[in-house]
């Protein structure tokens, strides 16, 4: 029952989260801690991660710093793991690392499950494509719609070990990493 209702929760919340993002507010930027906003994704979703079986490894360093809206990252990043979570279903290893990249600050879920068809990941981020038997498909596109709106990117491949891994690729102007 407890997952029926996490599941509904997530639900609501993930579509508060598109009626939000469709209002014309503007993103609310501030200075962050990506490792503090990671750990309280991972802390939310606890129960599903150990119902799972999953170990979860972050590498992000202390003292990375975003300038962006908080609660839009964190709820896509919540969409990713969540993701992540369905595509290890009995067991497996959950990646989270970020690093300076290029263009600003990379931010990647990398998960041990079966990857991603490459028929398939130019329809990823569509309001209605799911794999899932349940849910709406919209997960995905919030989170493209979420980096967005921070001026980056998002993009999907295959890990060389298996699994999929999804990167948000924020600008330089949206993100610093703090020496």
């Amino acid at each position: 029952m407890r997952f029926s209702n996490e599941r509904s929760s997530i639900m609501n919340t993930n579509l508060d989260d598109l009626i939000s993002l469709n209002s014309k507010q503007p993103p609310l930027f501030q200075d962050w801690h990506v490792l503090q906003l990671v750990e309280e994704v991972c802390d939310a979703l606890q129960s599903r991660l150990g119902a799972h079986n999953i170990e979860v490894e972050l590498d992000i360093p202390e003292t990375t710093t975003i300038w962006g809206d908080a609660t839009m990252i964190r709820h896509a990043l919540f969409n990713l793991v969540l993701n992540a979570i369905d595509a290890m279903p009995a067991t497996g290893q959950l990646q989270i690392t970020s690093w300076s990249g290029p263009c600003g600050l990379e931010l990647e879920v990398a998960d041990s499950g079966a990857g991603i068809d490459t028929n398939n990941c130019n329809q990823l981020f569509d309001a209605t494509y799911t794999t899932k038997g349940e849910g709406r498909g919209q997960g995905l596109m919030l989170v493209k719609k979420v980096v967005g709106l921070h001026g980056g990117q998002v993009s999907v491949s295959n890990c060389p070990q298996g699994g999929a891994a999804f990167t948000m690729h924020l600008p330089r102007q949206a993100a610093q990493a703090a020496a």
